[in-house]
């Protein structure tokens, strides 16, 4: 077993004698020499190690109970479960660890929501069973910052923990001490339905969803969800060149549209469908270069030679590419397919 990196709080179970601040290569890890991981999972301050013998070692900080014992925190010691239950799995959030036991059970200790005080219902000072499963049999965790979820035998997720943002995908936003099936949204809703008193908000209950709560907007309240600031704006930088390429050819197809529009009694229903297909086409491309993709210049490439394909007298007896009849047009539609392969794209090189 070995460990690298940062053990300013003994994390990596290197014992007291390790650097406490970097450890920039891997290094054996002592305590296993005679003992076998065979899982390992870790936050930023602590790590849960699973041993073959569906025992769990905790090593790091233990501001938040998140060892689920005392001892030392630079070495490995063992978590006393309920029941003395054997694990196979185990899983870490910023400040707290969870494992799942042999019978499908969900142990965790520590504070899910990152406060010392148990004022939430979500600080668990010892290892404890999660609640709110009945007899559901687990079989699979995992561990978010701040929540937990859980797979059920037959195919139910369940969650728990912190909210705010929506990550337990239960339909709103309050935090959930005991773990809910995520496929309880109209569950949830019943239960809002009922709690609301006045038929006109039992009514906007169903229609603005379950997160909604009278004296709130249709799209819930200012501060959901959390701005951060400074707001990083969107913007692909594309070259000038690239700029002014586009726009010359948008007030070309501007150009043509008119055309079309003018000549429509001499176009067949077959053409004029293909060509709002293709106008479609052509201005999905232009947004691609806007937008800086990746296959931008691969859309123009098509698009031109399209243009230049179809334009011929062979291909439709009625072009419907009115203007690209002449050479002159051709000549600069074969001019721009090749400045494609110059064209300064930040993402292509």
């Amino acid at each position: 077993m070995l460990g690298w990196g940062i053990n300013a709080h003994g994390q990596l179970g290197l014992g007291p004698s390790a650097p406490t601040s970097f450890i920039p290569t891997p290094q054996r890890i002592p305590f296993f020499n005679d003992r076998t991981c065979v899982q390992v999972s870790c936050s930023l301050t602590h790590s849960v190690f699973l041993l073959a013998d569906g025992s769990v070692y905790t090593a790091g900080n233990n501001e938040y109970l998140q060892l689920g014992r005392e001892g030392r925190a630079s070495v490995p010691e063992k978590v006393i479960l309920p029941q003395n239950d054997d694990v196979v799995q185990v899983a870490c959030g910023q400040h707290f660890s969870v494992c799942l036991t042999g019978n499908g059970k969900i142990v965790v200790w520590g504070s899910i929501s990152g406060k010392v005080t148990n004022d939430d219902g979500l600080v668990y000072q010892k290892p404890e069973y999660l609640g709110g499963f009945s007899e559901k049999r687990m079989i699979q965790i995992a561990a978010g910052y701040t929540h937990i979820l859980g797979l059920t035998d037959d195919g139910t997720v369940y969650a728990t923990g912190v909210n705010a943002h929506g990550q337990l995908g239960l339909g709103h936003n309050n935090d959930c001490v005991r773990a809910s099936p995520i496929f309880g949204y109209y569950q949830y809703m019943f239960e809002q339905f009922f709690k609301l008193e006045g038929w006109k908000n039992k009514l906007s209950l169903i229609w603005k969803g379950p997160s909604w709560q009278p004296g709130l907007p249709r799209l819930g309240d200012h501060q959901y969800p959390l701005v951060k600031y400074p707001v990083e704006f969107h913007d692909p930088n594309i070259s000038m060149i690239l700029s002014m390429y586009t726009f010359a050819h948008f007030l070309f197809v501007l150009v043509q549209y008119s055309a079309v529009l003018q000549d429509l009694n001499n176009c067949s229903v077959l053409v004029l469908l293909f060509y709002s297909i293709f106008m479609l086409f052509t201005l999905t491309t232009f947004g691609a270069i806007f937008d800086n993709r990746k296959h931008a210049l691969r859309l123009e490439r098509i698009r031109l030679v399209l243009m230049l394909l179809l334009s011929q007298p062979l291909i439709l007896k009625k072009s419907f590419f009115l203007f690209q009849t002449h050479y002159i047009i051709q000549i600069l539609l074969l001019v721009s397919f090749i400045s494609t392969f110059f064209v300064f794209n930040p993402v292509e090189n």
